[in-house]
């Protein structure tokens, strides 16, 4: 590859992101680059319902804090928390981009769940991943995902919901 190619490709190619979401952590990793970034998957909210901290430590303004996966019955107990957690993991990973494509967003529920997702839990999945800028969205449930069978998936053809 000449050199203004990966000069190019360092700015403008993105992903595919993985990110894996659990109860109480959520973990992104760009496999294209290999950055990762990795924090509690909860929002410290202040007085006046601003979002002051991500993950770990709390910001002491925070009079709330709020978690986004944590529910003994559902994924997303609250989705606009959910949604912030979502989007602040995309644009960490990013941070150092002066252009951020939209990446492939490979999404891994790696949470424990009777029956596996419901439609509406997919939905709010799809539709936090679009509104963080994906411009795909593959949502798996099952075992953890290497960087090949994450840079794979972008090229199969199948439903945006593996099940394994």
């Amino acid at each position: 590859m000449p050199a203004a190619e990966k000069f190019l490709d360092r700015f403008f190619k993105s992903g595919p992101f993985y990110l894996r979401i659990n109860r109480d952590r959520v973990a992104i990793r760009n496999v294209a680059t290999g950055n990762d970034v990795e924090f509690a998957a909860k929002v410290g909210i202040d007085a006046n319902q601003k979002v002051v901290s991500y993950g770990d430590p709390v910001d002491p303004s925070a009079i709330t804090v709020a978690h986004a996966f944590q529910h003994p019955r559902m994924l997303i107990p609250d989705y606009e928390v959910a949604e912030k957690v979502v989007h602040h993991a995309v644009r960490e990973l990013a941070a150092n981009r002066y252009f951020q494509a939209s990446p492939v967003l490979i999404m891994h529920v790696d949470i424990e769940l009777d029956g596996g997702l419901t439609p509406l839990e997919a939905r709010a999945l799809r539709e936090m991943a679009e509104r963080v800028g994906a411009r795909e969205t593959y949502i798996h449930i099952g075992p953890r995902l290497s960087d090949d069978d994450v840079a794979n998936l972008r090229f199969q053809s199948f439903d945006q919901q593996s099940q394994n």
